[in-house]
């Protein structure tokens, strides 16, 4: 990241007089920061939006069992008739 210019490094001393670099966010990082924040949450909002879809029409399907039988089993019954043509 230093490499980058989204951070910068400085040398300075401990409590206990060591040696220790110490790092801060520049203003391109924290610009890349923003960036990553945002694309995270419009991240997690998709996956959050697809969840509540796949809970709606879970719930939507169980309330139609016959709906659900004949439209599972017309591709099954069509698809196993072909291959069993040969």
């Amino acid at each position: 990241m230093e490499h980058r210019g989204w951070i910068s490094a400085d040398w300075g001393l401990t409590e206990n007089n060591r040696r220790a670099k110490y790092y801060t966010l520049t203003t391109k990082g924290r610009q890349q920061l923003r960036a990553r924040v945002v694309a995270t949450v419009r991240r997690n909002d998709l996956v959050t939006d697809f969840c509540q879809d796949v809970r709606v029409a879970l719930r939507s399907l169980s309330r139609a069992p016959g709906f659900v039988t004949v439209v599972s089993l017309t591709p099954a019954l069509g698809i196993g008739l072909n291959s069993g043509r040969r």
